[in-house]
């Protein structure tokens, strides 16, 4: 007597597996492959409960993200582009009269050449076009030590000099700050030869934010003229060698610790060293910020001399 063993038709078929002892591979389907786009490499699951790709310890670099994924700039504070705009636009308005007193000084004595327009890199590590009152000879760039300037420098003009001295060659940047090409505070941008000089992290911090008509690079580094003349290496060795490094740390630090409470003690600062230049305040008042480097904290002590 033969026995006839029952099985399960395949009725569930249409690639969804029986709840009994049907698979899929009865009905000859085979499961949708589940697709997947690897997002790190080798040494990081992302899906591992408690990884956090920016965490320390995990390099961003070897994560297979889009390749502006850490360089996207951070969204700009609306309440800060506010705080921009009206600190700007009074600013400006306040200061309409020597504003167009120093055109009219530089339309004489410059040959009419009142602006220097020049290339920097800003937020996002877009370049744009920063405004100044002319402080120096046509062609400077071309000559002497490029874009690094020397106290006594013989390329900085008579009105130049004065300008410098008292920071009013940046007025026209508030004409930036109003485009939305800068900040009121915020890293100071350079040109992009100098901005190379950064690290590679340097460079994705900083331009996450947009850049400052003064900040703490711009305090500590009120007197750059001075160390660099001051030292004994050659100027250009030492402002990359020295220089750069430091500040990438000083404007990485803002990057990460900018707000408006910081930003008021900042702007207040930047009134403090017009009148005290070589006051270390800023040491004082942000217990975490980078320390000085021995290499330029010998020159920042030094007295003024010339």
């Amino acid at each position: 007597m033969s026995t006839r063993r029952e099985t399960t038709p395949p009725s569930n078929c249409g690639c969804q597996p029986a709840k009994t002892t049907h698979t899929p591979s009865n009905c000859g389907c085979q499961p949708a492959e589940k697709k997947t786009t690897p997002l790190v490499t080798a040494g990081v699951n992302p899906q591992k409960k408690g990884v956090n790709p920016q965490k320390k310890g995990v390099n961003p670099q070897t994560l297979q993200l889009p390749a502006d994924h850490y360089l996207s700039p951070m969204k700009h504070n609306l309440s800060k582009r506010l705080l921009d705009l009206f600190l700007a636009g009074t600013l400006l308005l306040l200061s309409l009269p020597l504003f167009l007193l120093i055109s009219l000084v530089l339309l004489i004595t410059e040959r009419g050449k009142v602006f220097y327009l020049q290339k920097r890199t800003g937020y996002g590590g877009k370049p744009f076009l920063i405004w100044k009152f002319t402080t120096m000879i046509e062609n400077s760039e071309q000559l002497g030590h490029g874009t690094i300037t020397l106290r006594n420098d013989w390329r900085v003009t008579r009105v130049g000099r004065i300008l410098r001295i008292s920071k009013l060659n940046e007025l026209p940047q508030l004409i930036n700050v109003i485009k939305g090409d800068m900040s009121v505070v915020g890293p100071r941008p350079l040109v992009p030869a100098d901005f190379a000089h950064y690290s590679k992290e340097a460079q994705r911090i900083i331009s996450r934010v947009r850049p400052g008509l003064t900040g703490a690079g711009s305090i500590v580094f009120r007197d750059e003229q001075r160390f660099v003349s001051q030292s004994d290496m050659e100027p250009k060795v030492f402002y990359k060698n020295v220089i750069m490094p430091y500040k990438g740390e000083v404007e990485s630090w803002y990057s990460r610790h900018g707000g408006l409470w910081t930003d008021l003690k900042l702007i207040l600062l930047t009134a403090i060293s017009l009148i005290w230049p070589s006051n270390l305040l800023i040491y004082k008042w942000f217990k975490d910020f980078p320390p000085r480097p021995q290499a330029l904290s010998k020159h920042m002590n030094k007295k003024k001399t010339g």
